[in-house]
């Protein structure tokens, strides 16, 4: 998990925990093998990161009218 290695000042595992906790109440729905395929054609169409197309991906599978 990036949030726990790739910072100067990592974050340990049960903060990590804690804050994916407190996010998964705003998962209104899980992460499918078409939202995937869906951010890797926005990634190749885009100047998007694989990561950033997939955000897009699932808040278009979710109608967000802001991200």
């Amino acid at each position: 998990m990036n949030a726990t290695r790739k910072p100067r000042s990592p974050i340990g595992h049960a903060v990590a925990r804690e804050i994916v906790a407190a996010y998964a109440a705003w998962v209104r729905r899980p992460t499918d093998a078409v939202t995937v395929l869906r951010a890797i054609e926005l990634a190749g169409a885009s100047r998007l990161s694989f990561w950033d197309a997939l955000i897009v991906a699932a808040a278009e599978d979710v109608e967000a009218t802001e991200i």
